[in-house]
């Protein structure tokens, strides 16, 4: 659906915008403009301002996940530009998630072990070497967002589902770099733990040989578990998380 600005906006009168500023940009030496093309977002946000405002309600937020990257693992990212999908109402916890040029899985399991909190996982095989990446999100290059709903526990909706039913309905769920991350933040901005009595089916993911992860929280243990579960399997603790990007 298109907005009120979409419709109103004709084309004379974005030549008439643009043609100002493709003035400026022909009058550029070409170092300036290579210096641009290499901060393509950078530009767009510096536009943004100018035309538009900062206008940008997620700014803090999207800040605070940069922060949290360089806090746990020592590296920047750049999310000020990110797309934020559209959502029903209930969707609020808004996750900006590093495409795998910026961050792999197995460094985000990492970071949350060795900074956060402990950890197990049931492969002593790099979680990369051991994804399906043909599958879902986990092998995007590039930075995208992802939005959940604000459940301590995996959704009680998805529960005694497995993942060939979340795939038969076509339901969009987490995959498991995103509950990693999600996960991770929460804990490093919040102290929230995420599924202690719950377990989170990672259906938005497969491993290389068809089985489908899991993350929980083991109260015993006092750690955070990365598991697997048969494409098939199902229960009332074993849930997915449904999710928009």
């Amino acid at each position: 659906m298109k907005t009120k600005h979409e419709i109103s906006l004709t084309a004379e009168q974005a030549g008439e915008v643009l043609a100002p500023i493709v003035g400026v940009v022909l009058g550029m030496k070409p170092e300036k403009v290579q210096y641009w093309i290499g901060r393509k977002k950078k530009l767009a946000n510096e536009m943004r301002k100018i035309l538009i405002g900062d206008v940008n309600p997620y700014a803090d937020l999207l800040a605070r996940y940069e922060q949290y990257s360089r806090d746990v693992y020592g590296k920047k990212q750049d999310f000020s530009g990110i797309i934020i999908p559209e959502a029903e109402e209930g969707f609020s916890w808004i996750t900006p998630v590093p495409g795998s040029e910026s961050m792999t899985v197995e460094e985000i399991y990492y970071g949350i072990k060795n900074k956060l909190h402990p950890a197990w996982k049931w492969t002593d095989k790099s979680l990369d070497d051991v994804l399906d990446f043909s599958f879902g999100r986990d092998g995007w290059k590039d930075n995208y967002t992802v939005r959940f709903r604000p459940n301590h526990e995996a959704d009680e909706d998805l529960k005694n589902l497995s993942a060939n039913d979340i795939a038969g309905r076509k339901i969009n769920t987490a995959t498991i770099k995103e509950r990693l991350w999600l996960g991770g933040f929460l804990y490093w901005s919040e102290k929230i733990i995420l599924d202690r009595k719950t377990i989170t089916l990672c259906a938005g993911s497969r491993f290389s040989v068809g089985c489908v992860p899991s993350v929980c929280w083991v109260g015993h243990y006092g750690e955070m578990c990365v598991y697997w579960f048969k494409s098939g399997g199902a229960s009332g603790r074993l849930r997915s998380r449904a999710a928009v990007s």
